[in-house]
């Protein structure tokens, strides 16, 4: 339910190896109500909570969450990093999710670096794909404006890969041929202008994130706008 009297503002955020899948469509996730939402105390059951309590525990996932409260400890961390750089040094071997850098000094997750994944920054887009994912923002941009939001923005993180290693495959530009398309409507927190020439300044060394740093300069951005 949106304060008519408060300026409201949205932003459509996306990593960009995940901007095909969520702009393939218009996003209708975030639902809005005349009428506020009617909550009543929770009466869940014992059986319920322990019913939950399973289904956290078995999901696929299991094992990785097992891994990490077992051997999640500094001195095991220690050794396997030792065993990481063993294979590394004298087998050329990483893990099958991993992709590394050609300086040897990043990790990239294998989705965004592999040209054979077509989240892939070195995946081939066409344009009619990108006119697509246009056409979409536009009109979900609209849906929202319609629906009450005062400013909705366009905001879409660049790979790791295509900020520190862009020439280890042939890049796409995804992130550049939306948001320079003479169709686009949306205004933009454009952070690709300010990552593409920084190196491996704003992400995390061996993960596929941002950094503090990094997430500081996007949200300066966020802030400058809502000043104006």
């Amino acid at each position: 339910q949106l304060d008519t009297s408060a300026r409201n503002i949205l932003i459509l955020e996306s990593v960009e190896r995940s901007v095909k899948g969520h702009f393939s469509r218009n996003a209708n996730e975030f639902l809005l109500t005349d009428k506020p939402e009617v909550t009543h105390e929770s009466t869940t059951t014992l059986l319920e909570k322990i019913e939950a309590l399973v289904s956290w525990l078995i999901p696929v996932g299991i094992e990785e969450r097992l891994e990490h409260v077992l051997f999640n400890y500094d001195w095991i961390l220690k050794l396997r990093e030792f065993k990481a750089s063993m294979n590394l040094r004298l087998f050329n071997r990483v893990e099958n999710k991993v992709v590394i850098s050609p300086e040897k000094d990043a990790l990239f997750y294998f989705e965004e670096a592999d040209s054979t994944q077509e989240k892939s920054s070195f995946y081939p887009v066409k344009q009619a794909e990108v006119d697509s994912m246009v056409l979409h923002i536009n009109q979900t941009s609209k849906q929202y404006k319609d629906a009450g939001f005062d400013e909705v923005y366009l905001s879409i993180i660049p790979n790791k890969v295509s900020v520190i290693s862009p020439n280890m495959g042939k890049y796409n530009h995804v992130i550049e041929r939306i948001q320079t398309d003479s169709s686009l409507k949306v205004p933009l927190i454009d952070t690709y202008k300010f990552f593409k020439n920084s190196g491996n300044r704003y992400y995390l060394s061996s993960d596929t994130h941002w950094n503090c740093e990094g997430r500081e300069l996007w949200l300066k951005e966020v802030n400058g706008l809502l000043k104006k």
